[in-house]
């Protein structure tokens, strides 16, 4: 499934949603968000937030708050002195399972997958730029 576009989802109707959508998006999905108090404090309860919140994206908020966590990841898998498990913390993740299963049902490879796929994207664009021979790259890397 792909990750919709942040804009799309942020032209919410609802002032509601979008003060909900850029609460997730300026902590990049990251803090636990207590909807009951979030919802409380927009003067609505949280089963209606949750309905409203579906009628204005077209998805549900626990979908949101995944796809906003696994975009923050993929940006993340880039810096390689990072484990996955840490990047899955700084995620929003409590359970590496959980990132992984999310991080598959989003982008079709596990964590590890992409950031080889990103590191290999790398090393042919340093071989495209230095003329440098990639095996020998790929195999002072690996």
């Amino acid at each position: 499934m792909p990750i919709p576009q942040r804009a799309k989802l942020l032209s919410a109707p609802d002032p509601r949603i979008r003060v909900l959508m850029n609460l997730v998006e300026e902590h990049r999905g990251a803090l636990n968000l207590a909807l009951g108090k979030i919802a409380f404090l927009l003067g609505i309860s949280e089963a209606h937030l949750y309905r409203l919140f579906k009628q204005s994206t077209g998805i549900t908020f626990r979908r949101y708050l995944r796809e906003v966590r696994i975009r923050k990841a993929m940006e993340k898998l880039c810096d390689q002195a990072k484990s996955i498990k840490q990047i899955a913390d700084e995620s929003g993740y409590s359970d590496i399972s959980n990132f992984y299963h999310d991080f598959v049902k989003f982008k079709g490879l596990t964590p590890r997958q992409y950031r080889v796929k990103l590191l290999d994207k790398q090393i042919d664009d340093l071989v495209k730029t230095k003329g440098a021979r990639k095996l020998n790259i790929k195999a002072m890397i690996r």
